[in-house]
């Protein structure tokens, strides 16, 4: 018990030291800028596309101390690489080594090399979809040259060619989503036009929502509860709210029944599904489904939209930035009964980023205690900034007033990356923030949660919660080893865990909450 105790104290006070936003290295001395993006972990590093002033945008990693070069793929030139995905231990992304064009390239740790060249010849592909893994096998869109832009997988062995639309024309598939283990996407086999697609690894079926060739156009596929929901247009009620069920697609709710209501942006919060939507008589508000019926939650913007974007769950409540009419897009939360602005940051205009501007960025997220964010307060232009669930705090990086511009967010180590710029000083290169776990207790106030069992060597359960709630698992390093949702009772399988002491984080009422795990 004593040596249980003493861990606890040494592994509470690595996470109660102070904190500030740091420059993880300059990779690119000066002005110029490295300008890293495509971060991604792999075998415990950090992989991501930088530009060092001599190389060229290329390949390169973190392991937590220092930065380094992994390849020069594209010598005197840029490779470029990007769509990162980690698959049967192996990391593949596209890249432009000046002879094939932009191709599919992988990397066991050791050395990068090409798989193949698909489109033979300088031209290559365009790789406008992001890769998908599927156990061991990828899955992406791509061209030979000769088919158009078709779906393609490779199982670490074998490529292979899953010819949608039949001779010289392109099925361009998009928006590929795992579902119940299988792949589903976007796609147009020339006759049904653009209808959601299944490929199971080996048979390929197509669900015509729209009948004939007019297609339905789905797009943002999002899971909950099982099921997989979408907007789409069944060619009677316009893009609505629909759902598929893994047999049959039906039509959640007609929310603009003179139009689309055009659904986005999901988010799940309180075991609801949340997003953006238009019905006849509002603007673009917050929307939820409770699994039987969709109601606007505010018109926020009663002058027209609000456009409620970047939903995020957050400790209690629902974040998200709108617009209310009045005070331009600002940070927004939703406490389970009234939606309310967090706070005006930028009182002459908007202090968020435009619904326009974000593009692939994703501006709020979550690390221990903090909800980090990308904002502008009129006067120090576009920095860091950091809620803790009372109020907001500003992290100037660069002091000039000029835009640090805070962009690609990725979680490593249990801290936070971003890359942006430091005017006076640096270009823009890769920073990083520890997370605070300061305020957070290894015991419940209302002694609800508990572990059981604990120890364990197989699984375990958690007793106490009243509903689906997120849940971390931090190593004894601080690591996340695990993360999703949990609900009373429901088991988490852990019997791949080495023997040890974890750490279990899980909302409650009363805040985060850590519980010890032991894994025998």
């Amino acid at each position: 018990m004593k040596t249980t105790l003493l861990l606890t104290s040494v592994w509470l006070l690595a996470y109660t030291s102070a904190f500030s936003q740091t420059l993880v290295a300059d990779i690119n001395p000066g002005l110029g800028g490295s300008e890293p993006t495509e971060k991604i972990e792999y075998n415990g590093d950090l992989y991501f596309r930088a530009d060092d002033g001599v190389n060229g945008s290329e390949l390169w990693k973190y392991d937590g101390t220092s930065t380094s070069l992994v390849q020069d793929i594209r010598p005197g030139g840029n490779s470029y690489p990007e769509n990162f995905v980690v698959a049967g231990g192996v990391l593949y992304f596209t890249a432009h080594d000046g002879t094939t064009g932009r191709e599919l390239w992988k990397y066991d740790g050791t050395t990068a090399t090409l798989v193949q060249d698909i489109s033979p010849g300088i031209a290559g592909n365009d790789f406008e979809q992001k890769i998908v893994a599927i156990g061991n096998t990828i899955y992406f869109r791509a061209s030979d040259g000769v088919n158009g832009d078709e779906l393609w997988k490779y199982d670490g062995t074998n490529l292979t060619m899953i010819d949608i639309y039949p001779g010289s024309s392109a099925a361009n598939p998009y928006n590929l989503h795992v579902y119940n283990g299988d792949l589903y996407f976007v796609a147009d086999n020339g006759t049904t036009g653009f209808e959601l697609f299944k490929y199971d690894g080996t048979n390929l079926s197509v669900i015509d929502i729209n009948p004939g060739p007019a297609g339905s156009f789905i797009y943002s596929l999002f899971e909950f509860n099982g099921i997989l929901y979408f907007g789409g247009n069944d060619g009677t009620n316009g893009h609505e709210l629909m759902k598929f069920d893994g047999s049959t697609v039906s039509l959640v709710q007609d929310i603009n029944p003179t139009g689309g209501s055009f659904p986005d942006y999901f988010e799940v919060y309180n075991n609801e599904l949340f997003f953006q939507a238009q019905d006849e008589t509002n603007g673009f508000e917050l929307w939820k489904y409770d699994g039987t019926s969709a109601t606007m939650v505010q018109d926020i913007n009663p002058s027209g939209s609000s456009e409620p974007i970047e939903l995020t769950t957050f400790g209690t409540a629902l974040y998200f930035v709108a617009d209310d009419g009045m005070n331009g897009r600002e940070l927004w939360k939703y406490d389970g009964t009234t939606t309310s602005m967090v706070e005006d940051i930028n009182s002459a205009g908007s202090g968020m980023p435009s619904q326009s501007s974000l593009e692939d960025y994703s501006f709020l997220t979550v690390l221990g205690i903090h909800l980090y964010f990308t904002a502008d307060d009129g006067v120090n232009g576009y920095q860091l900034w950091k809620y803790d669930g009372t109020s907001t705090t500003q992290m100037i990086i660069n002091s000039d007033m000029s835009d640090a511009f805070p962009v690609f967010y990725t979680i490593y180590n249990n801290e936070l990356y971003f890359t942006a710029y430091d005017h006076p000083v640096h270009g823009s290169e890769m920073w990083k923030v520890t997370g605070s776990f300061a305020s957070l207790n290894l015991n419940d106030p209302s002694e609800k949660i508990q572990l059981f069992p604990n120890p364990t060597s197989t699984s375990f359960q958690v007793v106490g919660i009243t509903e689906s709630q997120p849940y971390h698992i931090f190593d004894f390093s601080g690591r996340e080893v695990m993360k999703g949702r949990i609900n009373e009772n429901e088991l988490i399988q852990v019997e791949s865990f080495t023997s040890g002491v974890y750490f279990l984080h899980i909302q409650t009422e009363n805040g985060i909450a850590i519980k010890q795990l032991v894994i025998q």
